[in-house]
């Protein structure tokens, strides 16, 4: 993967106060894109960060976009008003990480959307874009910190199947802490 050319883009849902969105925050320092609902259609290969997708993110997925959805976690799940996006287009999760973020830190799976962004960066191989986002957050270093040997992992995996795989023995690693 070509880590310069990745476009990392923001669909915004206004539920919360932009002020505080790690998302608009990466827009404001110029490494994301805002994009509006009239850009719904993608002609480059593009990943869209989906939370409820089955399939998680793998190395092998190629893509040119990443996309993250920014809008409240506890509405993302009730699927009304989410975008629905159509072209060349790949919708992941990300597989098992622990939040840094101050309002969910140390919570699995509820990731802040840089968070998400700088994850999927890593899993693909872009670490050194993913550091310099991140280093733009108090608690950027301390979600590599916790995540490391997870990411580290991920990144190794040859499929989709073996990142499931390698997910589901961390989780049953973790159950029996």
């Amino acid at each position: 993967m070509d880590c310069e050319s990745i476009r990392i883009l923001v669909y915004r849902i206004d539920e919360d106060s932009p002020k505080h969105s790690t998302a608009m925050k990466i827009v404001r320092l110029g490494y994301a894109k805002k994009i509006h609902v009239r850009q719904k259609k993608f002609h480059y290969p593009t990943l869209v960060l989906e939370p409820t997708s089955s399939i998680p993110l793998a190395p092998v997925d190629n893509y040119y976009n990443i996309l993250v959805i920014d809008r409240s976690w506890k509405k993302f799940f009730e699927k009304r008003n989410n975008p629905s996006f159509s072209g060349n287009i790949l919708y992941r999760r990300l597989p098992f990480l622990i939040a840094a973020n101050p309002i969910n830190y140390g919570k699995p799976y509820i990731l802040s959307s840089v968070e998400a962004i700088a994850a999927s960066l890593i899993i693909s191989g872009c670490k050194e874009l993913a550091f310099a986002i991140l280093r733009n957050f108090k608690w950027g270093e301390e979600f590599i910190k916790i995540n490391r040997k997870y990411l580290e992992k991920y990144t190794r995996a040859r499929s989709h199947e073996e990142v499931k795989r390698i997910e589901e023995g961390l989780l049953r690693e973790l159950s029996r802490k």
